[in-house]
C-alpha cells in the first residue's frame, strides 16, 4: 500500500498516508470513512512488519566463526640465576665538603695527580706545574742576588780605601 495518499473528497494530499481530514475526524468522536479504515490498517499492518523484521535483526543467528586451528606459541624453560636488583633516579646530587681550587701560580700543567672524584686531603698535591719558567726566574733572582753582593763588596773595598785616605788627609771630606 502506497505511503501517500490522495483523497478527492477533501482535495487535500497527505505524504504521511493520512489526510488532514481523518485525523480531525478521530479526534472529533467521529466514525472513519471506508478509505480511512483500510489506511488504517495498512498502517498497522506495516508497523507489524517492521517490529517483527526490527525483532529478527536483533536477535540475529549467532554466526559461529570458521574453526581454525589454535595459534603458535614459543616456549623456553625457565633460566635460575641471581638478579641484582637497582634503580635508576634522575637527579642531582651535591657533595658534603665543597672545595674552590684556585691557582697561587700560573703555568702548564705536566701532570694531574688524582682521580676525579676520588677523595683528597688537605695538603696532597693536585697537580705538577712545569718547572721550567719558574727555574728560569730563580736563576734569574740568584745571579741578581751575586750581582748585588758583588757590588756591595766593591762599594765595601772602597769605603775602606776612601777612610784610609781621608785619615791620611789624601782626600777632602767632601770626596769621602
Amino acid at each position: 500500500m502506497p505511503s501517500s495518499s490522495y483523497r478527492a473528497a477533501s482535495g487535500r494530499f497527505s505524504a504521511a498516508g493520512a489526510g488532514v481530514d481523518d485525523a480531525t475526524a478521530v479526534r472529533g468522536g467521529a466514525s472513519c470513512s471506508r478509505g480511512g479504515a483500510r489506511r488504517l490498517a495498512g498502517r498497522c499492518a506495516l508497523a507489524l512488519m517492521l517490529a517483527g523484521l526490527a525483532a529478527v535483526g536483533c536477535r540475529g543467528a549467532a554466526s559461529q566463526p570458521p574453526a581454525s586451528k589454535p595459534p603458535e606459541v614459543l616456549v623456553s624453560l625457565p633460566v635460575a640465576r641471581e638478579v641484582t636488583d637497582f634503580e635508576d633516579f634522575t637527579g642531582r646530587t651535591e657533595a658534603v665538603a665543597m672545595i674552590e681550587i684556585r691557582a697561587r701560580v700560573s703555568g702548564y700543567l705536566n701532570r694531574v695527580q688524582f682521580e676525579e672524584g676520588a677523595e683528597v686531603k688537605q695538603g696532597d698535591a693536585l697537580f705538577e706545574i712545569d718547572p721550567r719558567p719558574y727555574e728560569a726566574e730563580q736563576s734569574r733572582a740568584q745571579a741578581s742576588v751575586a750581582q748585588s753582593q758583588a757590588r756591595l763588596d766593591r762599594l765595601e773595598l772602597e769605603y775602606q780605601r776612601a777612610r784610609g785616605l781621608l785619615a791620611r788627609r789624601a782626600i777632602s771630606q767632601e770626596e769621602f
